[in-house]
């Protein structure tokens, strides 16, 4: 994980609130130890949520991931959703309260076991809206 006093100048602007990141390093390890490879291939399917920062190294938001060697179930399906939109934007999507969940955000909703079928129609909803 990237440490808290490593200098955020250069960040994108949401870098403090969407955190804290794995590096690549950290992420491969977080899902099981995955080859580089296998890594860019999720990143690009969009199985994993991964920001690009400003010296090009990827960041991974570090409450996608179970603990266990894999991204949290209930989140993939949104993250499909989401994969159309600029990575940042999705995770600021993921992290700010929603008006259609009683302003929780739908990262907070899906770990009050909203159901994710609730969260990918809201997603589908605002990401149409986003890109019409």
């Amino acid at each position: 994980m990237r440490d808290d006093d490593v200098s955020t100048a250069g960040m994108h602007p949401m870098y403090a609130a969407i955190g804290p990141f794995y590096d690549s390093d950290g992420a491969r390890a977080q899902l099981d130890g995955l080859d580089e490879l296998g890594l860019e291939a999720q990143r690009k399917s969009g199985a994993v949520l991964a920001m690009q920062a400003g010296d090009d190294s990827w960041l991974y938001p570090a409450w996608q991931f179970t603990g266990s060697g894999t991204v949290h179930p209930a989140l993939v399906p949104v993250l499909e959703v989401l994969r159309v939109l600029d990575p940042w934007a999705a995770g600021v999507w993921l992290i700010n309260p929603h008006p259609d969940l009683d302003g929780k955000s739908p990262r907070e909703a899906l770990r009050k076991s909203v159901a994710p079928s609730v969260i990918v129609r809201l997603a589908r909803h605002d990401v149409h809206t986003l890109t019409s």
